[in-house]
């Protein structure tokens, strides 16, 4: 697993990214929603037995919930995407590469990517444009 540790780093940012925009987006879109409804004839008349006299704290409150919602399903979101890079990862240092079946291409061009990005970084020319497959990159030392 050290062995793909900058690729892993690399998928692990951006599913970093994707988790905080994803928690900002949720949490503003309920806020959103919560003020819009909030803002009817039903809870904005005096007269009206429903009538809420500050609809900042329903929303405030509203937001917070969809805030801590976000946050438990993201939290789920990063361990069950961090628990298939390992498994990928894994299945490249034990096996010798991946056995690709037709289910995970995805996962296998993104991996793919974020390697050879580490060895861009790295500047490793051991890239070559033939087609064929690559051994699984060492970036452990003494290897």
């Amino acid at each position: 697993m050290i062995d793909h540790g900058a690729a892993m780093a690399i998928l692990n940012g951006a599913t970093c990214i994707f988790q905080v925009v994803g928690m900002a987006a949720i949490t503003a879109s309920c806020g959103l929603l919560s003020a819009w409804l909030l803002s009817s004839e039903k809870y904005e008349s005096v007269t009206s037995t429903s009538y809420i006299p500050n609809p900042g704290y329903a929303v405030a409150l509203s937001a917070i919930l969809a805030f801590l919602v976000a946050w438990s399903f993201m939290a789920i979101f990063d361990v069950t995407s961090d628990t298939l890079l390992i498994c990928f990862a894994e299945d490249m240092t034990q096996s010798g590469g991946a056995r690709h079946g037709k289910n995970n291409q995805d996962l296998k061009a993104i991996y793919e990517e974020a390697e050879e990005r580490a060895r861009e970084m790295q500047g490793d020319p051991a890239s070559s444009d033939d087609g064929h497959p690559h051994p699984p990159y060492r970036y452990a030392r003494g290897k």
